[in-house]
């Protein structure tokens, strides 16, 4: 606040430049666990009126932590801490540490992969991947697995290594388990499509006649909500667990008042084919190819397709089921020749 004007209020100015007279009583407090640190913010006017960042230093001196994990936190007003750096001096005739290394060359990037890469180490360090963090990240060093990476840097991935590590490997494990069912699936399907070749049939081909309108048929409560409730669990799975409390309660709707197979594959319809493109081109394009936000962004029209995919299943399995239960009765009523 620069100035305060009015009608019998008394021109009171303000200080536009030089240092920032806040003392530690008036700074931010750094929680450290149990305990806490009063920091003291320093620099200029000139800054806090351009809303750059003032740099805080702790009063007093310094404390002694546990060595066992701590929470830091700050209060998120009237002061908001950004970067917070905690020191700490090596004890007293302790040996300079002789670690760190370099990067010669980053190797090649691949799908879930990076090979390649050369290092240089000259003593204990960490060898980071830039990559977020998951525990199904492997790396070898020489050959040599170094197991399991922990977090670092807030999202990376991090193995200790020691000095004389030279050539390094990355690898996604779970990949090996998706490769080898992509194996399984691109074998499986050769050998239907060449059964579906060789196959000769030796019955009549089934009617290709479009199935009647399954006539709207409500079902008792109770079955209904049993229903629902298999409907919640099972798309709840599939989809989301937000996505089975909205649709499971749905489904014993649908059931217990008896709603249309073809009222439902309308909306559908309706669903896919207008509201779908409407909300696709309300959030508009993306000016780039890589915006990491575009699923966010169109999180509406998702939740439209899995609505549109539960009711054409719902139709479609109320339809079926009173054919095939009448095929079944036919085929339990019709006489069976002697051996």
């Amino acid at each position: 606040m620069g100035e305060v004007v009015g009608d019998g209020v008394p021109r009171a100015g303000a200080a536009r430049r030089g240092r920032l007279p806040i003392g530690c009583a008036d700074g931010p407090v750094l929680h450290l666990g149990a305990g806490g640190v009063r920091l003291r913010v320093t620099g200029a006017i000139e800054q806090l009126d351009a809303g750059r960042p003032l740099r805080a230093t702790a009063c007093g001196a310094p404390i002694a932590l546990p060595a066992a994990p701590l929470t830091v936190r700050a209060e998120a007003e009237p002061w908001r801490l950004d970067h917070v750096r905690l020191r700490s001096p090596a004890p007293a005739g302790a040996p300079a540490p002789a670690g760190g290394g370099r990067v010669l060359d980053a190797g090649d990037d691949g799908r879930g992969a990076r090979h390649g890469v050369r290092v240089a180490v000259d003593g204990p360090s960490w060898l980071v991947l830039g990559e977020s963090y998951d525990r199904g990240w492997r790396a070898t060093c020489d050959g040599r697995s170094l197991g399991e990476p922990v977090a670092l840097q807030g999202y990376a991935n991090g193995w200790p290594i020691e000095r004389g590590c030279r050539s390094v490997d990355f690898d996604f494990a779970p990949n090996r388990v998706l490769l080898a069912a992509d194996a399984l699936s691109l074998a499986a399907c050769l050998a239907l499509l060449v059964l579906l070749v060789a196959r000769r049939p030796r019955a009549p081909a089934a009617s290709l006649a479009p199935l009647r309108d399954a006539r709207p048929t409500r079902w008792p409560p109770g079955r209904a909500l049993a229903a629902g409730v298999v409907a919640a669990v099972v798309l709840g799975f599939v989809f989301a667990l937000r996505a089975g409390v909205v649709l499971g309660p749905l489904t014993f709707l649908v059931l217990w008042r008896g709603i249309a197979p073809r009222t439902l594959a309308l909306a559908a319809g309706g669903a896919l084919l207008v509201a779908a493109p409407v909300l696709h081109l309300a959030v508009g394009l993306p000016d780039h190819g890589y915006e990491t936000n575009y699923a966010v962004d169109r999180i509406a029209e998702h939740w439209v397709a899995v609505g549109a995919v539960w009711a054409l299943g719902l139709a479609l399995w109320l339809t079926l089921a009173p054919a095939l239960n009448r095929a079944r009765g036919r085929a339990a009523a019709a006489p069976r020749s002697a051996p």
